[in-house]
């Protein structure tokens, strides 16, 4: 009997050395600690996959995508810079090296490199997003364990030179724009905004003293104020000026002059389009596109027209 209570009690300790070690799900390894650069320091993101390196550099207070030194988009890279300063690893998740199943070798993986002027760097490999979507598995340079990291990473960085370009093509204050001329099908119309005595505008007039549907000219002035592309065309593949390729033509006149064109729309059905405020050809999707034509249409009584014809 006394075997067994020594016994017993061998397996009482045990279990309590066993629970006490693993209380409160605490680990028992340290995570390493990153030096991360500071967001507002970073000049310079190198994002590399299989296949090439994106870089992003800070130019003159703008960023800047590509040799080409095309416009990046700011939100973007700010977010990028957030995500880097405060990066943080939250767990150990394996020691077996199997960087595979994480999309942590070399094929998949996307590494990342956050640089200051003054050499300070940060340099991570980026696998897929976790199950939770709330966390990214990750491994440091000379590291082969894997983490976890808060945040989807892979969402902020895994992205191409197009899908980090400013895709911004018209900027402008509907309450700024006086004047409006539209071509399209042939036709064309002016307009401008009536002032007020006390220094208001007012009402819409054309030149021909023709009936002005103003809920349509704010639409689309509303549409313009904030205009952005689905992608960019090479300059050598962008529409024509010819006259068989323009759909319509949109001056705004104001304290900023705009014009904008949109073209034919192309075999992926999206259209073409120039704007003066942006030196590169881009491709609206159709529903902003024809959004757009639409309400020129109802300006210049296009739509009116086809719905007589078709009444009659």
């Amino acid at each position: 009997m006394k075997k067994e209570y020594i016994f017993l009690s061998v397996i009482i300790v045990a279990l309590c050395a066993y629970l006490f070690l693993h209380s409160s799900g605490e680990s028992n390894y340290t995570l390493p600690e990153i030096e991360t650069v500071k967001a507002s320091d970073i000049k310079r993101f190198e994002i590399s996959r299989t296949g090439g390196t994106v870089t992003i550099v800070r130019q003159d207070g703008n960023w800047v995508v590509s040799d080409k030194k095309y416009p990046a988009d700011k939100e973007k890279i700010k977010k990028m810079g957030e995500a880097v300063e405060g990066l943080e690893l939250t767990a150990l998740v394996s020691e077996n090296e199997d960087f595979q199943r994480y999309d942590l070798d070399r094929q998949n993986r996307v590494q990342v490199l956050a640089a200051s002027d003054s050499g300070k760097e940060t340099r991570i490999m980026i696998g897929k997003v976790a199950p939770t979507r709330n966390h990214t598995f990750v491994k440091l340079e000379g590291d082969d364990r894997i983490y976890h990291a808060s945040g989807n990473l892979e969402k902020l960085f895994d992205r191409t030179v197009s899908e980090i370009r400013d895709k911004q093509v018209v900027t402008i204050d509907p309450s700024n724009i006086t004047g409006l001329k539209i071509r399209k099908q042939g036709r064309e119309m002016h307009l401008e905004r009536t002032e007020q005595e006390n220094g208001q505008t007012g009402a819409w007039k054309s030149a021909d003293a023709s009936d002005i549907d103003e809920n349509a000219v704010e639409s689309l002035l509303s549409k313009l104020s904030d205009l952005t592309c689905s992608r960019y065309l090479d300059p050598e593949q962008g529409p024509t000026k010819a006259a068989e390729d323009l759909l319509a033509a949109i001056e705004l006149k104001g304290n900023q002059s705009v014009r904008i064109e949109l073209f034919e729309k192309n075999k992926e059905e999206l259209y073409p389009g120039r704007s003066s405020q942006n030196q590169y050809p881009f491709l609206l999707k159709d529903f902003q596109a024809e959004n757009i034509l639409s309400d020129t249409d109802t300006i210049l009584g296009i739509d009116r027209e086809q719905s007589n014809e078709n009444d009659s």
